[in-house]
């Protein structure tokens, strides 16, 4: 395959080029929608019928298998408003995911619209509700030992002070009861939001996802958009249909330490001042 046919398809691996044209048959690259982050190549490809499919690359094994297993045991749950898994290919860590139509909600109104955060908090509930929950007992001493590795690599980028005090918060989930952990999407927000041009909306993106406390699944919307938009968490909870009692409110504080640490570390290392500022904030807000 020649240097030309592979900028063509957006730097996709050759392999998983081959791989494209034997599961769709004939079909082009249209568009790369990769991140810069890197964590994965997206590519927009065209098939003969006619119909569009995401192919995507996923440079870690670890969270290729978090994503793969997110389609074929979560995602169905939401039918036709997410993607569904058309083909995976582990030797090449790549996914084939079918595309659906419109535009990522954060550029559109729907990003502030209480109609949309309504529908959102719909669909996160019937994620949620894709497989029973389960107690998890060490949750906490799991999450700590994590906290401990990050704040590691955060030493040149916070404080002594910050680290303690968000270590101190952090180690108050271990004197809350055993949370109850759900399929959780944890990159849940209106980037993550597509909304078609009828203004139906549908998540998208499970890179992240995994088992979780499902307050924390609003974390990204509860520092982010929902700043100083008291309706748009009431919308949402609404369409969610559960109102946070004071011990979920105390897990996403405490928790707060844990996110906020670790966003600054991995935005730094991956070049997204944008994101870093997004943790420090998270930090300042939750007190540590």
């Amino acid at each position: 395959m020649t240097d030309d046919h592979q900028t063509d398809w957006f730097g996709l691996p050759p392999e998983a080029v081959a791989h494209c044209q034997r599961v769709l048959g004939p079909c082009h690259p249209v568009a790369d929608l990769s991140w810069p982050h890197g964590g994965a190549r997206t590519v927009e490809v065209h098939a003969a019928d006619g119909q569009s499919w995401i192919a995507k690359s996923v440079a870690k094994p670890s969270a290729y298998e978090r994503e793969r297993d997110a389609y074929r045991d979560w995602v169905p749950a939401l039918a036709d408003n997410a993607p569904h898994l058309l083909d995976a290919a582990d030797n090449l860590r790549l996914l084939l995911i079918s595309k659906l139509p419109g535009t990522l909600a954060e550029s559109t109104p729907a990003a502030t619209s209480p109609q949309a955060h309504h529908r959102a908090g719909e669909l996160t509930r019937r994620f949620h509700q894709s497989t029973a929950p389960i107690t998890d007992p060490g949750f906490a001493p799991r999450l700590l030992a994590k906290f401990d590795s990050w704040a590691t690599r955060a030493e040149t980028l916070l404080s002594q002070s910050q680290l303690a005090a968000a270590r101190t918060e952090l180690s108050g989930l271990a004197t809350l009861p055993a949370p109850t952990l759900v399929p959780c999407h944890l990159d849940n927000h209106p980037r993550n939001w597509l909304v078609d041009d009828t203004g139906r909306l549908r998540l998208i993106d499970f890179g992240h996802a995994r088992k979780d406390v499902w307050i924390q699944d609003l974390s990204r919307l509860h520092f982010g958009v929902w700043h100083n938009r008291p309706d748009l968490r009431e919308a949402f909870l609404s369409g969610y249909g559960r109102t946070p009692t004071e011990l979920d409110l105390a897990v996403l504080r405490c928790y707060a330490a844990y996110t906020g640490v670790s966003t600054v570390v991995w935005a730094h290392e991956h070049a997204d001042p944008e994101f870093e500022a997004h943790g420090r904030e998270i930090l300042a807000r939750s007190g540590s």
